[in-house]
């Protein structure tokens, strides 16, 4: 058995107080947290929990998580997942009406997919996005992307040197051709030392 680590943090700021705790040990992860408490409110809270290599099951692992106010719980999750050498999928349900499902697979060293997809029980609506990556080399990867509203989208990710990393991407909907598509630029600038 491995080593557990419990840390405990109590701020405040005003007349509020927070207040967390975690706990991580080899195979659960824990925390419960309060905020915004006052001597005429209970604030907010927060938990989640995660557990894995249940029974020798080693890839598997459960997690729930809840979030409220004194007024009662504003949301709340539960989600399994099981990941293998270079691959993982991943199911959850968010409060009472959407389920969610994720996939991902390295197909090699350089390439990667990733498909996503949600069902709203109540609504009947639902989204879906899948995803390629590739890595060119060591400094540069490429990116694309396409979802259920027909949006596809390009990117290309650049480390020019340590600490300065250049990315620029597109987006076009294939049901409106006529729009422009939408693109950017972005430069980090890091420490270069």
């Amino acid at each position: 058995m491995g080593d557990a680590d419990l840390e405990m943090k109590v701020s405040s700021g005003g007349s509020s107080v927070n207040a967390e705790a975690k706990y991580t040990s080899d195979n659960v992860k824990a925390s419960l947290g309060v905020g915004g408490l006052t001597d005429k409110s209970l604030g907010s809270f927060h938990g989640s929990m995660a557990v894995g290599g249940i029974n020798k099951l080693d890839g598997v692992s459960l997690g729930a998580e809840v979030k409220g106010t004194q007024d009662g719980v504003s949301a709340h999750s539960i989600g399994m997942k099981y990941s293998g050498p270079d691959y993982s999928i991943a199911g959850s349900l968010q409060g009472t009406d959407t389920v969610s499902a994720t996939a991902y697979k390295s197909l090699d060293v350089d390439t990667k997919v990733a498909a996503k997809g949600s069902y709203n029980l109540q609504t009947k609506g639902h989204n879906f996005m899948a995803g390629v990556s590739h890595s060119l080399d060591d400094s540069s990867t490429v990116f694309g992307r396409i979802d259920a509203s027909g949006t596809v989208g390009v990117a290309v990710h650049h480390k020019v040197r340590p600490g300065v990393e250049v990315s620029a991407g597109a987006d076009a909907n294939l049901n409106d051709l006529g729009a422009k598509p939408k693109m950017g630029v972005q430069v980090h600038l890091g420490s270069m030392i």
